[in-house]
């Protein structure tokens, strides 16, 4: 039996563990939505192949923030830079209604701190895969704390 309780149980976790990794434990819409954006700026800027291999990897509650209102794309969008890839994010929060998301803090520290908390989820390897097709300047995004990852 399909028990979706525990799927739901096991994201309130994962989001109240980010809100507090984040240092937003009163802010956990805001959270969702940050987890939700660098989900998406990340599936748009890798392959198909990779993101079925990241979605392997993900935890059910994940796999459903990852592939929501998903579009299939030949080609991944070419993102060069840091500033790029931030200001990608800033606008799919934009897209799900969040304009003033005001913590006062550097997006890409937000940024890494949600990587770094989804690499409990996934293999070293598929990290240094998924670096392998970014640019140069995202690359440290899923390489460093690779100790955080599953072993």
């Amino acid at each position: 039996m399909i028990n979706f309780e525990r799927y739901a149980d096991e994201g309130n976790e994962f989001l109240n563990t980010l809100a507090k990794n984040l240092g937003h434990n009163d802010n956990k819409a805001q959270v969702g939505i940050l987890l939700r954006a660098v989900l998406h700026s990340i599936r748009d800027c890798i392959t198909i192949p990779q993101s079925f291999h990241l979605i392997a990897e993900l935890p059910m509650f994940l796999k459903a923030l990852y592939v929501e209102q998903w579009r299939y794309s030949e080609r991944p969008e070419r993102i060069k830079k840091i500033t790029d890839f931030t200001e990608k994010i800033e606008s799919e929060q934009e897209k799900m209604g969040e304009r003033l998301f005001n913590w006062n803090e550097p997006t890409i520290d937000l940024v890494k701190t949600v990587i770094n908390s989804l690499k409990r989820y996934l293999q070293p390897g598929l990290m240094v895969h998924m670096a392998a097709e970014l640019p140069i300047e995202l690359k440290p995004l899923f390489t460093e704390h690779a100790s955080a990852a599953k072993g």
